[in-house]
């Protein structure tokens, strides 16, 4: 099952505060649509009582927020990274890349607003995109050699490098807004340090199908899926 993800909570284990991760983690929401789930938060937040709440009074099920719990019965408030490893860890990855990604986005739309489809002295570049992992810089020399789907911008991390123009500064003042150092993100614990990776500023797609559909009944579904085709075809027989 999967929890209401918050963004506080990405932001939250970015900056180690494990204490409110967890906490973000049990909040109870009147929107869960489990009433199981509702009735388990609700009894964590308003007793702490992890013993009664898993000893089979409450009715549960294998939840994120379960194994959370059965986290902190085993490793107690001593120990709360031990106790988010009991979350599996590909899901504990996903709140991390979902922030990354969220960054990534906020860059990418502030530099269409400010400066187009331009290439810039000082951005990132790849010169093969599928064979080439050699990130390079943009200068005078080499700006106008350099095509547009060449262009990567970061997803921030420890192990990667930031455009040397101003758009360097937008990833550190989106991660500061969140308490977050952009200098300082590589920590002892291997699951919470994001070495960073890069995406193409523009895609350009390739290889692409189309054909144009006529239609007259605005009612119509004028494209069939492949259990619409398959289910015609056995009524029709």
């Amino acid at each position: 099952m999967f929890i209401h993800l918050t963004f506080d909570l990405r932001r939250y284990l970015l900056r180690h505060d494990w204490s409110l991760a967890i906490d973000a983690i049990l909040a109870y929401d009147e929107t869960i649509n489990q009433e199981w789930l509702r009735n388990l938060l609700n009894q964590w937040n308003k007793t702490h009582d992890i013993k009664t709440i898993l000893d089979g009074t409450i009715s549960y099920r294998r939840s994120i927020e379960v194994d959370l719990l059965r986290g902190l019965q085993k490793h107690g408030e001593k120990n709360l990274i031990g106790a988010l490893s009991s979350i599996p860890r590909n899901t504990r990855l996903l709140y991390l890349h979902a922030y990354q990604s969220m960054i990534w986005n906020k860059i990418v739309s502030r530099r269409l607003t400010t400066y187009g489809t331009d290439i810039l002295i000082g951005d990132l570049y790849i010169n093969d995109i599928i064979n080439d992992n050699q990130v390079c810089y943009v200068t005078e020399e080499n700006q106008n050699q350099i095509q547009l789907e060449q262009i990567v911008l970061p997803l921030p991390g420890y192990d990667i490098k930031y455009p040397l123009n101003d758009i360097h500064s937008w990833y550190r003042d989106l991660l500061n807004e969140d308490g977050i150092n952009i200098d300082q993100m590589k920590y002892h614990v291997k699951d919470y340090s994001l070495p960073g990776g890069y995406r193409q500023f523009i895609v350009r797609p390739g290889q692409v199908e189309y054909r144009l559909v006529y239609y007259y009944n605005i009612n119509d579904d004028p494209l069939q899926s492949d259990y619409d085709r398959l289910t015609n075809h056995e009524n029709s027989s």
